[in-house]
């Protein structure tokens, strides 16, 4: 199977992936059916939101291609500063190009498969990363990586002053001749000043104009033991996100300490598990936390002639660092996780298995990755959850959950039975949508709604899968009434209902449109699901928000962006299939 790298994806409501960050709004013009009610999908300002490759767990190309130049800017400023300082440059220098080579070389394989003219700004940036790359380590790489600012470090006035200790973060022993350098980004990344430790491990980074400043520590012996960092605790990767330093001009700035790991290093093998042949050009992606929990970096290496990778230098549990890897495998073959997983690990790589590298740990994880056959096909019964009867003709539409596209699209038969396939080894996500004449409401597997965390289907190469199966239930509705509590007339406000699909506490706002009569219906509500409703009032009416029911918005309002605003509060309306629930009415106060 040949895997596309899609600068954007197709309106993710369409199989109902719970998508962080966005809310869901019903009842506009949309593509799920030229029948059905349409769906958008806004932002928080209520905006509308196209989604791209970053809601994979693998960065997009524009993102990736940032870390790329950056590495170059980076590595060519650590050339320049271990040459100016007479050392011989360090292996890791060496591993560290030839990483940024072959993870280009990658890009520009991903982008052939984007529509990506050569003209456009990604590919002149990914030619000028080449060109730039084979001159890395030559005086004239200094100035086409390295801003002119670097050469003028010793100009500066008297400025300000950076001190403190290097240490070993375990023995907490000093250690002498650490490279310390100062780095500020302009337009690039630039190394201002630099200084290296003395036998007590102090060191003393003078003449620095008034600024923000990225303090970076590198073991710049011949064979580096200890891992580079970042102040405060961060790799050297990832140096914008790292605590800036803020130097004034005349104060000394003191207590700027690192507590160097010795390095980890994490390397192994990938063959092909069918012929024992090593796996040339695997991507392997290494995942940790960055700043604070929840974020994270990915830095990539490709497997070489003899299968073989290798990251060296890693920072290990004392940086608060927990790593997850990742093999992106060669056409072919199916892509898998450390320890045997070979779900789609998703945002974060939460659901792989973590690897806990001690400080100075080398740890060997090899893959094993097996073929990719064209062999297994999906099939089940669509039925009515009520009676238990055949539902022919509903549309079922399988999704690749790794590349986020609909791979099949079939129909019932007239006994309900459906069967999709032949597919690769890989994982799917099924949905089911009814035409909107028969009333039933469109379901993901294994549970239902738009929004609802579908259940994963996982194929593997020559073993068929039967028993996917829908139970479907006709839409659900919500009616009510909006008025002034004094004399009742009817109000005209904005209204949301507040969707919490069944096994997932994810929430999505869902608008209602309310008439001159102040009436107001939803008719379009997956059964069983968690509705509450709030309106939002015009701020110069002079009404009060309301949740139903009879829950006062108070100051603060009943306000999606609101975090301190509590939505459980509000009474739980239950939606049953094919009735719509009413008297759901508010009455608001001024």
């Amino acid at each position: 199977m040949r895997r596309q790298w899609f600068p954007s994806l197709l309106l993710a409501v369409g199989l109902g992936i719970a998508v962080p960050t966005v809310v869901v709004a019903g009842e506009t013009d949309g593509n799920l059916d030229d029948d059905l009610p349409g769906l958008l999908v806004l932002d928080e300002h209520g905006d509308p939101l196209y989604l791209n490759a970053s809601a994979s767990f693998l960065p997009d190309l524009g993102t990736e291609l940032q870390q790329v130049e950056e590495g170059m800017q980076h590595i060519a400023g650590v050339e320049w500063a271990v040459d100016d300082e007479g050392l011989d440059r360090p292996d890791w220098i060496r591993e560290q190009v030839r990483s940024i080579e072959i993870r280009i070389a990658r890009l520009f394989g991903l982008a052939a498969n984007t529509p990506l003219d050569s003209g456009s700004v990604t590919a002149l940036r990914l030619s000028n990363a080449r060109s730039t790359l084979r001159r890395l380590g030559t005086a004239q790489s200094r100035r086409a990586v390295v801003p002119a600012a670097q050469e003028r470090m010793d100009l500066a006035a008297a400025g300000g002053t950076v001190v403190g200790t290097v240490t070993d973060d375990l023995t907490a022993q000093p250690i002498k001749n650490i490279l310390l350098m100062a780095w500020q980004y302009q337009d690039g990344l630039v190394i201002i000043k630099k200084a290296r430790t003395d036998a007590s491990g102090a060191y003393k980074l003078a003449g620095l104009a008034a600024g923000k400043y990225y303090i970076e520590a590198i073991d710049a012996a011949k064979t580096a033991v200890y891992a580079a960092e970042f102040y405060d605790d961060l790799p050297w990767h990832v140096f914008s996100r790292s605590t800036p330093v803020i130097v004034k001009e005349g104060i000394t700035t003191a207590g700027i300490d690192f507590g160097l790991e010795r390095g980890g290093r994490i390397l192994g093998t990938v063959t092909y598990a069918d012929t024992g042949l090593p796996a040339r050009g695997a991507a392997l992606y290494l995942a940790f936390p960055a700043v604070k929990p929840g974020t994270q970096f990915t830095v990539v290496v490709t497997t070489d002639s003899n299968g073989q990778y290798d990251y060296r230098r890693l920072a290990g549990p004392l940086n608060a660092l927990v790593y997850r890897l990742w093999c992106y495998a060669t056409e072919g073959y199916v892509d898998m996780g450390y320890d045997g997983v070979y779900v789609n690990p998703g945002p974060g790589f939460s659901s792989l298995t973590p690897i806990d590298l001690q400080p100075g740990e080398t740890r060997r994880i090899d893959f094993s990755l097996v073929r990719d056959a064209e062999t297994a096909m999906i099939s089940g019964k669509v039925t009515e959850r009520a009676s238990g009867a055949s539902l022919p003709g509903v549309i079922v539409e399988v999704w690749d959950i790794y590349d986020r596209m609909r791979v099949a699209q079939v129909q019932a038969d007239a006994g309900g039975f459906y069967s999709a396939g032949p597919f690769w080894s890989g994982v799917y996500g099924l949905v089911a949508t009814p035409s909107a004449v028969t009333g039933y409401a469109t379901q993901v597997y294994k549970n239902r709604g738009v929004g609802a965390l579908y259940t994963p289907v996982t194929a593997i190469a020559d073993q068929d899968i039967d028993g996917i199966d829908f139970a479907l239930e006709k839409w659900g509705g919500i009616a009510g009434k909006v008025y002034d509590q004094s004399n009742k007339n009817p109000i005209q406000p904005g209204l949301f209902i507040i969707y919490v699909p069944i096994a997932t506490p994810k929430r999505y706002y869902l608008p209602a449109y309310v008439d001159e009569q102040g009436r107001f219906t939803h008719s379009y509500l997956n059964p069983q699901n968690d509705y509450r409703v709030f309106t939002q009032v015009d701020p110069g009416s002079g009404y009060v928000d309301e949740m139903y029911k009879n829950i006062s918005c108070g100051e603060t309002g009943c306000d999606m962006n609101n975090p301190d605003w509590d939505w459980s509060v509000g009474t739980k309306i239950t939606v049953r299939s094919g009735e719509t629930t009413g008297n759901i009415n508010i009455g608001l106060a001024k």
